[in-house]
Formats: structure tokens, C-alpha cells, sequence
């Protein structure tokens, strides 16, 4: 698991198509084989798991089906393969899962973030062994956020969150004195690389996560492991305050460098204190008796805090913050600015995700759509191509039948983990499921941790836990595994030829890249061919062919092919743009001008494009 994720991680988080068309692959080979060869365990499969996994399987039926109906074929099928290779996973987990096997998947997740999220804090500090990341040359703020290597401080911020959740579990439920004290070491790091990633989100989820924890019976050492991780952090906070060339991403400067030194040294001296300091207490919590810690009391104080912070929030100016755009708000986030308020722009995503979907309601645009509706109906200067909340998203997609088919996939093991709350001696690994669950999907809903797998991997495994048999629940013994078996092998070899035709596509369309980048014009149509032959419903490898016959200059090719890539995609501004450049250099500056005008019509004005 934690070689797994960290391999994950460092392929830029998954992000680029052909990374999670070979996730999608690998994983339902691994159901294949699984089933096939009778690997895994023969026990019934939990209900909460049957339900949980067919809604995503219809979830991501409806994606495939949609591209009868979406405005470009080849992002509905990318966004299809997306969602196989999150029911691959959640599948693996729920089928290849004993009883308590729950510890050792989070055990594993553990560790694979906490490695990514040390690496990531170590590029800051000591940037020269790492690369530039190419999102620092693409937005204007970014290099201010710690993004390595997932390359969006948003996702990495997610993923920290869900580190820094699990680390507090580890320190307090670890039997050995080294094992406690191993965790709690890294609690700070992590502390620190949540704040240089400026998520505000993040550490809502981080909250949300650690109060979930502390409903637990183990709520005591819960609660020292939070407050020595806090006061661990607090100097390392104070120490990035003092450096705010290091905390801005001006680690070009001498002064940076010299205060990457220092905030090493520090770190790996306030890990080593926090160490020691959580090693002297290991075995002194079960003989803490704190009335306040009662869960009841924990909830009411809870609730009277949200109450306070509502009422001196001033909330109708915050709202008022919260929707204006980020250049009407003073003072947005920076590395340094990590309770700034503001939106983002995520009001006016949001608002045209739900015109999208008032266009479309029951079944939506088409999955992959919503950039091509934001193109043409956004309301500000900014280009994305995700509505940063993967429920707006999937409503304006999808429609009402995709949202409610999302909703009983999230909420079925949610619904599950607290129905075991109520054990005479739940699995000690139920608490921190649903924590990183529940912090996973806050940070879906605000953001587009969904389309980065690293930053939603950690959220499908817990809900895989849940769901499964991982936490010791008890199965319906007269569930038909045999069907359930042969209806998922269905499932992994339609996955299986779905991911394989994404992954076989993406590499040859980088192969034709390359071959274009050296000038072999010959050799990156003929990749594009290729490409196009498996996946002729795509506007992709036409357009990589238009451009290597372009190269080649053959123009009435090259037209030819943007032709039948417009006809697939005729929603997207970039094939227009491509257009409106041919017929310049043909000379056609009537047709020049339709596409120009075409090109504008389907993007907002901005001069700088990014995810």
C-alpha cells in the first residue's frame, strides 16, 4: 500500500490520463486474477458493499453512455475510465479484504503519505535536487504554494490532511513505545507542509478529520496526541513566519536558501523532541479519567463552537467575501496567508456548474462537459476546466441521476461505519476510516481533489474499508457470491478494455508529441494514426494528426483531419483555434475569421490557461 500510493504521488498524482488509464488496468487485472485463481477471501461480501459498488458501477455507466450526449466524445470516455479506476480500487479493497485487515491498509496509507508529504516539505527547504514544477510557470501565485509533487497545493494539502489524521491515530493506538513515537515525530513536518501549501480547505478537513477522531473510547490519547503535535508544530509556525522568502517560493534568493537550512535543522530537532516527548508518556493515557472527554460533552462543545464562530464571524460580510471574486477580496492567500478568506472563484464555478445542470437536469451535459459549458458561459476572465467540487460537477454532467447515483456510493459506507459506532467493540480502525473519508470528500466538494487520484485515493480506500469486510462487520450469509463474482469479472474485462484503449491511446499521442517536437513530422502522424485507430470517437489524435501533417505542410491533410476533429468535438475552442490558423496560412481569411470568431465565442478571455 504505501509503495503503492507513494509511486502514485510521484507520477505527478496521477493526474495525466495515461497514468490513470494504467491505474484503471492494473487494478481490475488485479480482480481478474483475484477471482479468477480464488485468491481472496470466499466470505459473503458486505451489503453496504454491494450497494456502494454498484452505484459507482452505474455511475460510471452513465459517464460511458453520455457520450451520446456530451459535446466531446474522447473527454467522456477519459472521464469513464476515471471513474473505473476509482471502482477498481474500491473494489480491491472490498474484495480482497479480511476481517482487521483495516489496521494494515491504514497502516500502509500511513506511511505513503508521510513519505510524499516529507519529500514535498524537503523541495522546499532544500529545492536544488528538484525540478520546477511547470504549474509555477503557468499560475501567478504558485510558487508561493507547496505543490510537489502533485503539482496543485490544493490536492497536496488534501492528502497532508489525511497524513496528519492518520499519524495522530498511529501515535495514540501504537503498542510500542517506538511506534508512538515514530508518529508523533512526523506530526510536525506534515504541520508544517499543511501550512506552506496555503489550503484553506485542507485544514477544515484536517479539523473535521481529528474531531470525528475524537469520538472515540481512546478520545484521551486522542486528544495528547493532537496537543503535543500542535505545540510540536507551534515553533516550526513561528520559525516559517520569520522566513518569508522561504514561506513566498523565492527559493532562487540566498536568503531563502539560507532560511531552508535553518528550517531543516529546526525540523529535524523538533521531531526528534516530539519524539521523545510522546515516547515518555506511552502507557500513561489509560489512566486518564477526564469528565470532559465524554463524547456528548465533545458534541455539545462542538456545537457551541460553531454557534460562537458564526456569531463572531460577522457571517453576511464573509458570505460577502466568499462570493465576490478573489481580485475584490484584500489580501488573498499566499504561502504565508493561510486563513485569508476567499473564494477562488468557486461561487462562480458552482453557479454555472448548476446552470449547466438546469439545462440538462436529468441527465446532464455529457461527462467531461462542464469546461466547454464554462467556456461559453463563464462570468469572469478565468479558464478551468473543472467546476473545483466533484457534486457540482457531476450534477451538471450527469444530472440528477448521476448526483443521487455519487451520493449512495459516499454516503452507504458513511451510513455503515457509524451503524458499527454502536458495537459493544468496534474495529480500532473504524474511527480513522471515516475520518480520512470524511475529510476526503469535504475536500471533493470544494475542490478538484477528484481528478487528482493521489489526493482521492486515501478517501476510496476508507470507504472501501467501510464498506467491506476490513473491519470485522458482520456479512449477509445469503448473499450469491457466485453471481456477485461473475457479474464483477463482466465489470474488470469491460474496465479492463476501457483502460486499456485510454493507456494505448495517451502513448501514442505522447510518442507523437515527441516525434513533432524533434521535427519528424512523418513519425507523429503516423503515432496519431495509430491513436486515432483505437479510439476513433476522439477529437484528440485527429488534432495531433492535423498538426504533424501541418508540419509536413500538407495543408488540405491536415484540414481533413481538423474537419473530422471539429466534427467530434465541435465545442472545443482549441480545434477552432487550430482552424482559424490553417485558414490563415491557406490564405481563407473569411474562414479565418468564423473560426477566430467561433474560438471566441467558446473560451473566456484570458491570455493565460491553466487546469
Amino acid at each position: 500500500m504505501a509503495a503503492a500510493f507513494t509511486g502514485l504521488a510521484f507520477a505527478g498524482g496521477g493526474y495525466d490520463p495515461e497514468i490513470r488509464a494504467g491505474m484503471a488496468v492494473g487494478l481490475w487485472w488485479m480482480v481478474i486474477i483475484g477471482l479468477g485463481f480464488g485468491l481472496w477471501p470466499r466470505a459473503p461480501i458486505p451489503r453496504p458493499g454491494l450497494v456502494a459498488g454498484s452505484a459507482l458501477a452505474l455511475f460510471a455507466a452513465l459517464a460511458g453512455v453520455s457520450m451520446l450526449w456530451a459535446s466531446d466524445d474522447g473527454r467522456a470516455f477519459a472521464e469513464l475510465v476515471r471513474v473505473l479506476a476509482y471502482l477498481g480500487l474500491f473494489t480491491v479493497v472490498v474484495l480482497s479484504t479480511h476481517p482487521g485487515d483495516a489496521v494494515r491498509w491504514l497502516s500502509g496509507l500511513t506511511i505513503g503519505i508521510t513519505a510524499v508529504a516529507s519529500v514535498g516539505l524537503l523541495s522546499r527547504l532544500e529545492p536544488e535536487p528538484f525540478p520546477v514544477l511547470a504549474v509555477t510557470e503557468t499560475i501567478a501565485d504558485a510558487a508561493a504554494r507547496l505543490s510537489y509533487p502533485l503539482e496543485y497545493w490544493n490536492g497536496l494539502g488534501a492528502m497532508v490532511a489525511a497524513g496528519l489524521i492518520l499519524l495522530v491515530w498511529q501515535s495514540s493506538r501504537a503498542a510500542t513505545r517506538r511506534g508512538a513515537a515514530l508518529a508523533a515525530a512526523f506530526i510536525p513536518p506534515l504541520g508544517l507542509a499543511l501550512h506552506l501549501t496555503a489550503s484553506q480547505g485542507a485544514l477544515v478537513a484536517l479539523t473535521l478529520g481529528l474531531g470525528v477522531l475524537l469520538l472515540d473510547g481512546q478520545r484521551a490519547q486522542h486528544l495528547a496526541s493532537i496537543v503535543l503535535g500542535a505545540l510540536a508544530t507551534l515553533p516550526l509556525l513561528i520559525l516559517a513566519a520569520l522566513s518569508p522568502q522561504l514561506v513566498d517560493g523565492l527559493v532562487e534568493s540566498a536568503a531563502a536558501r539560507g532560511q531552508g537550512d535553518r528550517m531543516l535543522v529546526v525540523t529535524v530537532v523538533v521531531m526528534a523532541l516530539a519524539g521523545l516527548a510522546r515516547s515518555s508518556l506511552h502507557g500513561r493515557f489509560p489512566r486518564l479519567r477526564l469528565p470532559i472527554l465524554d463524547r456528548r460533552a465533545l458534541l455539545a462543545a462542538g456545537a457551541l463552537a460553531l454557534i460562537a464562530f458564526g456569531v463572531l464571524a460577522n457571517p453576511i460580510d464573509r458570505i460577502g467575501d466568499y462570493t465576490a471574486p478573489p481580485a475584490a477580496v484584500p489580501g488573498q492567500a499566499s504561502g504565508s496567508e493561510l486563513l485569508t478568506v476567499s473564494a477562488q472563484y468557486r461561487a462562480q464555478y458552482w453557479a454555472i456548474a448548476l446552470d449547466g445542470f438546469a439545462s440538462a437536469p436529468l441527465t446532464g451535459l455529457g461527462a467531461g462537459a462542464y469546461e466547454s459549458w464554462w467556456g461559453q458561459n463563464a462570468p469572469i476572465p478565468q479558464y478551468t476546466r473543472f467546476a473545483h467540487s466533484l457534486f457540482f460537477q457531476s450534477l451538471a454532467e450527469l444530472g440528477l441521476v448521476g448526483l443521487v447515483l455519487l451520493l449512495v456510493f459516499v454516503a452507504t459506507p458513511l451510513i455503515a461505519g457509524v451503524a458499527q459506532l454502536r458495537r459493544r467493540a468496534p474495529s480500532p480502525a473504524l474511527l480513522p476510516a471515516l475520518a480520512v473519508a470524511l475529510a476526503g470528500l469535504f475536500s471533493a466538494s470544494i475542490d478538484w481533489v477528484w481528478q487528482l487520484p493521489a489526493a482521492f485515493v486515501p478517501a476510496v480506500i476508507a470507504l472501501g474499508l467501510l464498506a467491506g469486510p476490513a473491519l470485522g462487520r458482520a456479512t449477509d450469509a445469503r448473499t450469491n457470491r457466485f453471481g456477485i463474482g461473475v457479474a464483477t469479472l463482466g465489470v474488470a474485462w469491460i474496465a479492463v478494455l476501457a483502460g486499456s484503449a485510454s493507456l494505448f491511446t495517451e502513448l501514442k499521442l505522447n510518442a507523437s508529441r515527441e516525434s513533432f517536437s524533434r521535427g519528424d513530422a512523418a513519425g507523429a502522424a503516423g503515432h496519431a494514426r495509430q491513436a486515432r485507430a483505437v479510439q476513433p470517437w476522439a477529437a484528440g489524435p485527429r488534432l495531433q494528426e492535423a498538426l504533424a501533417e501541418e508540419l509536413a505542410g500538407d495543408l488540405p491533410a491536415a484540414s481533413a483531419a481538423l474537419e473530422q476533429a471539429i466534427a467530434r468535438a465541435p465545442e472545443d475552442w482549441q480545434l477552432w483555434f487550430a482552424e482559424a490558423r490553417l485558414r490563415r496560412a491557406q490564405e481563407d481569411l473569411d474562414g479565418a475569421r468564423e473560426a477566430t470568431l467561433r474560438t471566441n465565442s467558446l473560451k473566456p478571455d484570458v491570455g493565460l490557461v491553466g487546469r
